[in-house]
């Protein structure tokens, strides 16, 4: 977990911001929540270079089921210890860079202009994943004019599907059209099944055949809420939500 930690601040390196730029950035977005409807989205300031956050909306806690105490303490190790494995990589080395080369190339004035845009897998509190899609912005320079506080908004995707991974850049420029600078989509590595138990993976198995839970218990000589609470088990280990998309992962690791 530290690793990608201290890969974001590597990716991002950036330095300190003033004080009272994020004060000012706060009591913004306190301004702004006070108007904001209860929804499946909520706010974030992130200073990269301390690796913590400096505000949560209220929203975060409903979304999430962590308190912003426990994120406002333990800043971005908490984010990347729930998010999914799979997608980890991805975010940091390819998504992360593509936002600094991109900010590298632009001028200081126009670094506050650009949206970011992307999606990935976020492990609740209560150990079910949700697939977020985040908007990122550049609030704040650091004094070599790179960026160093970014405020992020992350919306709940509601699908069972698990969406490839999907990255955009746009500038929006004095006339307020967003112009799109790049795209991208990122195929996840096969899942890895190294973390299953043996009795996880005879359960998995036999899901992939299409089998009931009654079937698998009869198989197996265990009983159906046995193998409902493995089926549990196996969706929150894998990132999944439905049973075809356990089947699409026994499919790749060879297990049909």
């Amino acid at each position: 977990m530290r690793n990608y930690v201290t890969a974001c601040k590597d990716v991002f390196a950036s330095g300190l911001v003033k004080e009272e730029a994020i004060i000012k950035h706060i009591e913004q977005q306190i301004i702004i929540e006070k108007n904001l409807p209860n929804s499946s989205s909520f706010f974030c300031i992130v200073d990269v270079n301390k690796g913590r956050y400096h505000f949560l909306s209220n929203q975060h806690e409903n979304v999430t089921g962590y308190s912003n105490e426990e994120f406002l303490s333990r800043g971005i190790e908490l984010f990347f210890e729930n998010l999914h494995s799979g997608d980890a990589d991805i975010l940091v080395h390819k998504i992360f860079r593509n936002v600094t080369d991109i900010l590298d190339k632009a001028s200081n004035e126009d670094k506050t202009k650009f949206q970011f845009q992307y999606n990935y897998r976020y492990k609740t509190k209560n150990d079910c994943y949700i697939q977020f899609l985040e908007h990122l912005y550049v609030l704040e320079l650091d004094e070599n004019g790179r960026a160093a506080l970014f405020l992020g908004n992350p919306t709940v995707i509601d699908t069972p599907e698990v969406l490839p991974i999907r990255f955009s850049a746009k500038i929006i420029r004095s006339n307020s059209v967003p112009e799109t600078l790049l795209t991208k989509t990122y195929s996840r590595s096969k899942v890895s099944l190294e973390n299953l138990t043996p009795r996880e993976m005879d359960i998995l198995r036999h899901l992939s055949l299409g089998m009931t839970s009654k079937q698998i218990g009869d198989d197996l000589h265990i009983s159906p809420n046995t193998v409902n609470n493995h089926r549990q088990n196996l969706l929150n280990k894998l990132g999944c939500k439905t049973v075809v998309e356990l089947t699409r992962i026994a499919f790749q690791n060879g297990l049909m």
